[in-house]
């Protein structure tokens, strides 16, 4: 009996953990047993296929330019309005587990004749009835009945059997109390002012001034296709005024581009490369887009061709390049030194993640002739630095809809640019991929954890592991926003680090030195935020045992003028600190070599006071025979070097302070 039931808790467990949930008006995180289906996300396709409207045009003007009808929800976020009887609505790609799950569904009925069902994968459902809202914009939680969702990814249709009702979402539990408690939650009280972004006619907008003034009316751009319709700002309140004067609005969106929003920023579009009254490449004046990053890098390899080379390491699926820029006393040489690694923008709208990278850049460069421990790293090390890793993101995120936490790829296969379109790709790294089911990563294509359809998959990431994989890393930071933490691999809870652990003493210590420019909070070294597989930090830590910390800022986004330099500043000492770490020690690098012919060899190596735990394998450079080894602690250490072919050898030794270089393992063939 009592291993009945703790197999039936294991099995309870594998199922709760292998589904998803949103239960937040505007979805941000998933609980791991159930799922949230916004309604405007349906398939992509138009009639027939992502849907079936009975009347031509969306009555509401917004969010998807075909013929289902949606509006502004006057709690935020959008609603699908004046749903009628017949029409339907398809969500493909929906992860499930083969159990049970009780559904809900937010609505709103004008009528006592709302009605729906939902269908999986084509079967026949039972028709769910809805009540009569006091007032239409009042909406309710309601029982949907209990559906089963197969294993692996299925097909819902939302069918309406009544007229004249309004859905927001649709909502999966594997656990029955959860559902209950879902539908008892209280509602979130009604943005008063939403902002919204509207496009019309230049002659509209006139008329629109006329009614509304310019206080809460901004135009802000002309639309790129059809130049005789502009682009402004409004909120809802004004919208509603404009509507009732019967301004002609051509089409309504509260998704809007962060250039709309971000003071200054359409001023600074074509001006190129901004410069200092003394010439020099003036970084710090604004939030930057893919193109101004761009820009900047390129301005800083021609002003300083002498240490520094660039390259674009890969493609995003937008065609657009993911640049690179090394430093170092002979960029142009793959020399015998160390590798540092700083990398920008994995979440593309966390835009003060790339400012760290570029004041990285920045310092190095201006300060390599004046300042001798600048000139030391230079000299010593190839230092690169990726300002943005992901520059399809960025570009959304600025110029189309205001997201760009995920990347370019085209989820729903519609071939265009949607909010909801990409992956995570700080989920797509090899190590653990897709092992914690959907805890720390997402299935579900739309959601914002979407960890891809297999590891690896995405081309930013194998740009990033092709140069990984060529450098061999010795430390490397990768900036995010905005916890005010800096991550220790490994970031799994289930994941055993080394012992001893030299990833933690460095990250405290870079903690200890981190300046937060807060009142309210200080930089802590931890585990993680929360349990998360297929990040870059843990598969770098695991594959090359690089150094690798995920850096989360102090903010996100902040008000640039008022934050952005005490921010960056305030770290500097932090990665200056890694960046001395190989000459402080302890620390030894060698390199390996055929006793025979002097060739470079790629061995594995051990330390034997050094225990592992995740079958790590850590192997010489294949190009140079190279190694480097930063050790937790000074004495004496043991080191295994193991090659197939070859003979093992192990050699004895002493490690003191500082940094123990020009090791020479010379490993002979084993006779034949």
């Amino acid at each position: 009996m009592v291993m009945k039931t703790i197999r039936f808790l294991l099995i309870l467990t594998m199922i709760l953990a292998a589904s998803c949930s949103m239960i937040s008006f505007h979805p941000r995180a998933l609980k791991h047993h159930s799922l949230r289906i916004n309604a405007v996300l349906y398939d992509a396709g138009g009639e027939g296929i992502g849907y079936h409207d009975t009347t031509l045009k969306n009555s509401g003007k917004t969010y998807r330019k075909d013929d289902v009808d949606i509006q502004i929800c006057q709690q935020g976020g959008y609603e699908i309005n004046s749903i009628e009887k017949g029409e339907w609505l398809r969500f493909s790609q929906v992860p499930g587990n083969g159990g049970k799950y009780y559904a809900s569904a937010l609505v709103a009925s004008d009528t006592d004749k709302g009605a729906f069902q939902i269908k999986v994968n084509g079967a026949t459902a039972r028709e769910i009835k809805l009540p009569r809202s006091k007032k239409f914009q009042t909406w309710k939680i309601v029982n949907a009945g209990t559906i089963t969702l197969p294993q692996g990814l299925n097909t819902i249709r939302i069918v309406s059997l009544g007229d004249n009702w309004k859905l927001r979402w649709i909502h999966f539990h594997s656990d029955k109390k959860e559902a209950r408690l879902l539908r008892k939650t209280k509602l979130k009280s009604e943005k008063k002012n939403p902002r919204t972004l509207i496009t019309l006619t230049d002659q509209a907008l006139k008329s629109a001034l006329d009614c509304v003034g310019d206080k809460d009316l901004k135009k802000v751009d002309t639309a790129a296709k059809q130049k005789s319709l502009v682009k402004a700002l409004t909120h809802r309140k004004t919208l509603d005024k404009l509507k009732a004067a019967h301004i002609p609005i051509e089409f309504i969106t509260m998704e809007i581009p962060y250039k709309y929003i971000l003071p200054g920023f359409m001023d600074r579009l074509d001006q190129g490369v901004p410069l200092k009254p003394g010439g020099e490449i003036l970084v710090n004046d604004g939030y930057h887009d893919h193109t101004m990053i761009q820009n900047l890098v390129h301005a800083f390899h021609e002003s300083y061709p002498g240490i520094t080379s660039l390259q674009s390491i890969g493609k995003t699926w937008q065609n657009r390049d993911i640049w690179a820029l090394k430093i170092s006393d002979n960029p142009s040489t793959e020399e015998d030194e160390p590798a540092f690694l700083f990398v920008g923008s994995h979440h593309a709208n966390e835009l003060l993640s790339s400012e760290h990278v570029l004041d990285i850049i920045e310092t190095l460069l201006l300060n390599y002739k004046t300042d001798e421990r600048v000139k030391k790293w230079v000299d010593t090390y190839e230092i690169w630095c990726i300002p943005l890793a992901n520059p399809d993101g960025l570009y959304r995120f600025f110029h189309v809809c205001g997201s760009g936490r995920k990347n370019g790829r085209d989820t729903n296969l519609n071939r265009d640019i949607d909010v909801r379109d990409g992956v995570d790709l700080n989920r797509n790294y090899p190590f653990r991929w897709n092992t914690l089911g959907e805890k720390g990563s997402k299935s579900y294509p739309l959601h914002w954890w979407y960890r891809g359809p297999e590891a690896a998959s995405e081309p930013e990431v194998k740009a990033i592991m092709r140069l990984s994989e060529a450098q061999r890393f010795i430390m490397l930071i990768s900036f995010h926003t905005s916890a005010t933490k800096i991550l220790v691999p490994y970031t799994i809870d289930d994941v055993k680090n080394p012992e001893p652990s030299l990833a933690w003493s460095v990250g405290e210590k870079l903690a200890e030195l981190s300046e937060s420019g807060r009142k309210d909070r200080k930089y802590k070294a931890v585990r993680n935020l929360y349990s998360v597989d297929g990040t870059d930090q843990d598969w770098h830590y695991w594959k090359y045992g690089t150094l690798a910390y995920i850096w989360e800022g102090a903010r996100h986004n902040p008000p640039y003028e008022k934050d952005r330099d005490r921010m960056v500043e305030g770290i500097r000492n932090s990665w200056g600190f890694m960046l001395d770490r190989m000459f402080t020690g302890p620390t030894i690098s060698g390199n390996v070599q055929d006793a025979e012919t002097g060739e470079p060899l790629e061995a594995e190596i051990a330390i034997q006071e050094i225990s592992t735990f995740e079958a790590e394998i850590h192997t010489s450079h294949p190009q140079t025979g190279r190694f480097d080894k930063l050790l937790p602690f000074e004495g004496i250490f043991h080191l295994v070097f193991q090659k197939s072919g070859y003979v093992t050898e192990k050699i004895e030794v002493s490690v003191g302070k500082g940094w123990k270089q020009g090791l020479v393992v010379k490993m002979k063939k084993i006779s034949s």
